[in-house]
């Protein structure tokens, strides 16, 4: 309570005093409203922090270069001759990469000027690049990405399938490593039709003491039983010749397996003679099938007709 005394008069005012319970809430909200400000301020820092000393996130093509700092460089299968042809094809295929940063990494890598004035050579040796790295497997997992590799071990012990989890920081855990004896598929593509006296049978039909055309060695076509079958996991990566004739015959079958005259299909170019048909189309596609296939007929030649195509086979030594 507050007096007061009237000049006038004798007599004593009183006037109220706010109650002593306005002043503990007023300080009780202030004090209450310096915490949360005191508390924003913190956690702002904190927050602060951890986005300031967060790893940067590394692009998809670094991701895949620490993946072969650490298990080696990726192995697929390409041609076993490298021919001009070839070659042309891959220089229709630069820059190959599908962004600018992308592009500007492997030339970072390779140690290439990016000047915009590049040789062919330097062209060959970007796209090579490239199409190694792209046959790395990158799939998003909860914030980083699921792996899978394959690589020759640094110690020449033979190839090793790597899989596991990367972050996006590059951070590397692996939880799967086993050898890969395959080496690359030889053989035929799913459904290719083998000349049989049966008819046509697809070739990961046949089974072993089932009979098949071959050819002798005086030229005559006669029946053989199959001694031997085989079919070989083909990684995502694996391609395939795609060959047409001019003859209307279509073969699809990996670039290593012998032709009937002692070749190697993967040294065939447009042109070529093959098999008494001359090559209209010779072009490496994707294989989408889970193996590749080969017999081995009886007798001292080991050919056979694929698609009315004579071929030999992987198995003959």
């Amino acid at each position: 309570m507050k007096t007061t005394k009237n000049a006038s008069s004798s007599r004593v005012r009183i006037s109220p005093s706010p109650p002593v319970g306005i002043f503990q809430d007023m300080n009780q909200r202030r004090f209450r409203n310096i915490i949360a400000v005191i508390g924003v301020t913190i956690l702002a820092g904190i927050v602060g922090y951890f986005i300031m000393n967060q790893p940067a996130a590394l692009l998809q093509i670094e991701l895949k270069y620490r993946l072969e700092e650490k298990f080696g460089k990726a192995t697929f299968c390409g041609p076993p001759v490298v021919s001009s042809d070839y070659e042309d094809e891959l220089l229709k295929q630069f820059p190959s990469a599908s962004t600018i940063e992308e592009f500007t990494t492997i030339l970072k890598h390779l140690n290439i000027a990016n000047d915009g004035f590049w040789t062919d050579q330097e062209k060959l040796t970007i796209v090579r690049e490239h199409n190694r790295l792209s046959v790395i497997s990158l799939e998003p997992y909860s914030g980083k990405y699921k792996f899978n590799i394959r690589s020759q071990s640094p110690d020449d012990k033979g190839e090793f399938i790597f899989e596991g989890l990367i972050t996006q920081a590059g951070a590397i855990t692996t939880t799967k490593k086993e050898p890969y004896p395959y080496g690359c598929p030889i053989c035929l593509a799913e459904n290719t039709l083998i000349d049989t006296p049966s008819g046509l049978i697809a070739v990961q039909n046949l089974q072993e003491g089932e009979e098949v055309w071959t050819l002798n060695s005086f030229g005559l076509r006669i029946p053989a039983k199959i001694v031997k079958t085989i079919r070989v996991p083909a990684p995502t990566d694996h391609r395939v010749i795609h060959f047409v004739l001019d003859d209307s015959r279509e073969l699809f079958v990996s670039p290593f397996h012998p032709t009937g005259d002692g070749r190697i299909i993967g040294e065939l170019s447009v042109g070529d003679v093959f098999d008494g048909g001359r090559v209209l189309i010779a072009e490496s596609v994707s294989y989408q099938k889970d193996f590749t296939y080969d017999i081995l007929p009886s007798g001292e030649t080991g050919l056979y007709w694929a698609n009315s195509i004579l071929v030999g086979s992987t198995l003959s030594h």
